[in-house]
């Protein structure tokens, strides 16, 4: 993200249409997977109504040997009728 957009809200912008694809394409559940460090990504993804379905402690090995929390989060979605079905 460009330093001039943080704090604009566009990563919850951005997760909130991806919230309403999902619907409108019949899908239950989405999830995300997040470093434990992302604090501020887990935040916005917690107000959106995403929960912590998985956490391992210093689970992924990034590429200077740094081991990371690895955290997923899940949300179901309420599926609009007139969408059910589409998509499969």
């Amino acid at each position: 993200m460009h330093p001039e957009d943080r704090g604009r809200d566009v990563s919850k912008v951005l997760v909130t249409e991806l919230i309403e694809i999902a619907r409108h394409c019949g899908l239950n559940r989405l999830e995300a997977e997040v470093n434990g460090e992302r604090k501020i990504a887990r935040h916005v993804l917690a107000q959106l109504g995403f929960n912590e379905l998985m956490h391992l402690r210093d689970y992924v090995l990034d590429m200077k040997g740094v081991t990371h929390d690895y955290i997923l989060l899940g949300r179901t979605l309420r599926v609009e009728e007139e969408f059910a079905g589409f998509g499969g």
